[in-house]
């Protein structure tokens, strides 16, 4: 929200809303007076004369954040192998080990070789190796 911290302080419901591809996320972000609910999905469907929202169910944020790290390490390992530690560097500020450890979980099956160098140190790579790998069309979010 922009302008003076005075308007943001006398809200007393704010949501974010996001949208991709026909689907809108809610996410409340202040709650004055209540419990706050979790997010949720809504999909959008257009008409002639009327718009339709669907009730998706709730967003599992941290399977949303480790979708998304798959996705970003698998373009990262494109470039070559990268040590776990360099992942998190790469990742600083962006995803934590838990989120980095869960996506490489799941990309160890699906793609992506590790390696045991020196001192036990893991390395990570594409399976094939020329940076495509072997789901260079793969949906990452659809797990």
């Amino acid at each position: 929200m922009r302008g003076s911290s005075d308007i943001l302080a006398s809200v007393d419901c704010a949501l974010a809303v996001e949208s991709a591809e026909g689907i809108i996320k809610i996410t409340q972000t202040k709650l004055r007076q209540d419990m706050p609910i979790s997010p949720f999905k809504l999909k959008v469907e257009s008409f002639e004369d009327k718009v339709l929202f669907t009730y998706e169910g709730e967003v599992d944020e941290e399977k949303e954040k480790i979708d998304k790290a798959k996705e970003d390490i698998y373009t990262l390992l494109a470039e070559g192998e990268k040590s776990r530690a360099e992942l998190q560097e790469a990742f600083k500020g962006t995803y934590g080990m838990k989120t980095i450890d869960g996506a490489l979980d799941y990309l160890k099956d699906n793609g992506v070789k590790t390696r045991i160098g020196e001192r036990g140190k893991k390395y990570f790579s594409l399976e094939d190796g020329s940076g495509q790998g072997a789901f260079s069309d793969w949906q990452f979010g659809n797990t």
